[in-house]
């Protein structure tokens, strides 16, 4: 017996459902997470498969056949027409860009893009020599990119104070995507630095904008290129999505959290982006446009060259020693002022630079007095910030220079409430031990002894560097502190350790030791006695001296 509707009908009606259930945000949620809204390419297309086949069977009236033709053939249509509206849009833009010349000279022009990124991912593959881009935030305004050879980039990977107070980025050079893997090329990298280019200006400008062609979504790329004579190009490119071969409905509702709403769709599922310009390659293919435009030809990965590391040397050092000298500058503004605004707070490699450091000694006393002064609640934190600052500097000095600085620094900790900035200055407290038995009443506070023994490294430390003269008041807390440690303490441990056998304890065996920590301790810091230098409580620091020791036979850092 046929009957009138078909029973597979019910598949819609359970799409239908599960949507409206989807627009309130309270079942919208739990149905979010449990990918609701593919379900409907599932249901609906199981709905329409079944109609068929309940029409074939003779179930149902053949006029059902309607629906599944169709949406199939419906579907099909608006599928094919797109992918031929983007080979249209293709062969347009080819077009239209080989008739673009700009004919840059890298011997006579800077090739300067407004994207940073656009940059670094241009480098590698056009032999261009150098490429710049604007970027506000570096002190030159400009950032210069070039392709180096693999040593000198991992020179850079390693060098982090360098890096890091420089700008210098290092970025991984990706070749074409073939068999849908993306390769990386080894031999080199993109080194990025900061640097203004001195020849005149072609500048490469990006403009996206997303519009249609018909039902198709298209991505348009518009790159600007302004030549030093003022003439301007534009080079097209893009992409597009179209829509899939099959039918794969998307009904939902997910959370915007860029724009915290509750925001439904619904309509078809679209395939992988496809590059609106042509090209043998999935990616760069607007960059390659450019590139052509531009007078530059592809350049294979075998075929590449880097920079010449001479000249990439001496561009480093130079950006090194500017961004020693805006350290300084920036260090001699917060002495100054320690409520003074500034950017940046990496003074690694003033910190190297122990001559430097001696000759402002007094200056940074002075510093850490200014910020130790300011009560003012509002101002405490930036005053504490920039107070830390000089406090890591007047840690670096070497013993002589820094015990010299012993009255005014005890005073400076005398006047701190527990609440001060002084007491989270981990350097300087570690350091205050070098100041004898008079730095006792300061290390032995809670604040710098917590009962957590992964923030009382640094008071600690200060208690080895005190040596015996701690022995009376020091044994119960760090004995009380070994007794409570765990196996996930292991460099606290070590601190402990070495401080204990300095003060004159020997450390007994711990409480918690699945990994035998207890023995190499012993192995490795069994020379350390109340007689050691006192370099020795810098326990990481000391560990690398010796290793560099072993390694070359020569202490490269003396740690005193």
């Amino acid at each position: 017996m046929r009957r009138k509707h078909p029973f597979s009908l019910i598949f819609f009606v359970i799409t239908a459902i599960v949507f409206v259930l989807q627009l309130i945000p309270i079942t919208g949620i739990f149905l979010m997470f449990a990918f609701a809204s593919g379900w409907s390419a599932v249901l609906v297309n199981a709905g329409i498969i079944g109609i068929v086949i309940e029409t074939l069977s003779g179930r149902v009236s053949r006029r059902w056949l309607i629906l599944p033709v169709a949406f199939y053939g419906g579907y099909f249509a608006f599928a094919l027409q797109e992918r031929l509206v983007l080979k249209v849009l293709t062969a347009s833009n080819d077009g239209a860009n080989a008739q673009v010349s700009a004919g840059f000279d890298p011997e006579r022009e800077a090739l300067v893009f407004d994207g940073y990124l656009d940059a670094v991912r241009f480098v590698p593959h056009y032999g261009v020599p150098v490429v710049y881009s604007v970027r506000s935030d570096y002190p030159s305004g400009y950032a210069a990119h070039r392709l180096v050879e693999a040593p000198l980039c991992e020179m850079m990977r390693h060098g982090g104070a360098i890096r890091n107070a420089a700008r210098i980025q290092v970025h991984t050079v990706y070749d074409d995507r073939q068999a849908g893997r993306q390769r990386v090329g080894e031999r080199f990298c993109v080194l990025s630095m900061p640097e203004k280019p001195e020849l005149p200006h072609v500048q490469i400008s990006r403009n996206e904008t997303k519009t249609y062609r018909g039902t198709l979504p298209v991505t348009k790329v518009t790159t600007g290129i302004a030549m030093p004579d003022g003439r301007h190009f534009e080079v097209v490119g893009g992409d597009a999505t179209p829509l899939w071969w099959l039918p794969a409905p998307a009904m939902g509702c997910a959370l915007n959290s860029a724009r915290p709403s509750w925001q439904c769709f619904a309509g078809f599922a679209r395939g992988k982006r496809r590059p609106i310009v042509s090209g043998t390659s999935r990616a760069r293919r607007d960059s390659l446009a450019l590139a052509v435009a531009l007078g530059f030809k592809p350049v294979a990965p075998s075929d590449r060259q880097a920079s010449d590391t001479k000249l990439v040397l001496e561009k480093i050092a130079l950006a090194k020693d500017a961004a020693i000298t805006r350290q300084f500058d920036i260090l001699d503004t917060i002495i100054a002022d320690p409520l003074a605004r500034v950017k940046i707070w990496w003074v690694e490699l003033a910190a190297n630079r122990p001559e430097a450091l001696i000759s402002r000694a007094d200056a940074l006393m002075s510093g850490i007095e200014r910020a130790a002064s300011v009560t003012e609640e509002k101002k405490r934190e930036r005053a504490g910030k920039n107070g830390q600052v000089i406090a890591q500097l007047l840690a670096g000095l070497p013993r002589d220079s820094f015990v010299e600085f012993g009255p005014r620094l005890l005073f400076v900790y005398s006047q701190a409430d527990n609440r001060h900035w002084l007491w989270d200055a981990k350097p300087l407290l570690a350091r205050l031990g070098d100041l004898g038995a008079d730095a006792l009443p300061y290390l032995l506070n809670p604040r710098a002894l917590p009962s957590r023994l992964d923030k009382a490294v640094a008071g600690v430390e200060g208690l080895c560097r005190v040596g015996e003269a701690a022995r009376a008041e020091a044994v119960p807390i760090l004995l009380e502190m070994w007794s409570k440690s765990h196996d996930f303490h292991r460099e606290e441990r070590a601190v402990l350790f070495v401080a204990m056998r300095r003060i004159g304890i020997s450390p007994p065996p711990l409480s918690e030791d699945k990994n035998g920590l207890f023995a190499e301790l012993q192995a490795e810091w069994a020379d350390v006695t109340p007689h050691s230098p006192s370099r020795v409580c810098s326990v990481s620091a000391d560990r690398q001296a010796r290793q560099e020791e072993d390694d070359r036979g020569l202490r490269l850092d003396s740690l005193e």
